[in-house]
């Protein structure tokens, strides 16, 4: 459920994509996959979970049926995802620790819902 792949993207988007990849980090960039043939996506992706028309087993009807399986087996988790918050209450030393501006930051570097750095230092809450 982690990876992205994709087939058989267009030489201009296959460009635009690699640059786009050079932005992320390696642990989200690994993530991303693009094949150029089947048998590339197959080695990838088991092929129990493709649909027929892509060398797998089910049909692009009995994927989408799963999917929403899925989904609303998990509809709770997921809407909960709505009421997350972010709680800047002081946390021991965290409270200590500021980004320092380099010169070479533009602005628009890891800025996220109005605060700096990373999403791991910050705690999220659920609203009740």
């Amino acid at each position: 459920h982690r990876d992205i792949n994709f087939l058989n993207l267009p030489w201009t988007m296959s460009l635009i994509f690699q640059f786009a990849k050079s932005l992320l980090s390696e642990k989200i960039r690994s993530r991303f996959k693009t094949h150029s043939s089947l048998e590339s996506l197959q080695r990838s992706v088991n092929p129990s979970i493709l649909p027929a028309e892509y060398g797998g087993t089910k049909s692009i009807k009995e994927c989408v049926k799963s999917w929403k399986i899925e989904l609303e087996q998990n509809r709770s988790s997921l809407l909960e995802l709505d009421q997350l918050k972010i709680d800047n209450s002081p946390v021991g030393e965290q409270l200590a620790l500021v980004r320092k501006k380099s010169r070479h930051d533009s602005g628009s570097g890891s800025q996220v819902l109005g605060m700096m750095g990373n999403m791991r230092k910050h705690e999220l809450q659920v609203e009740q």
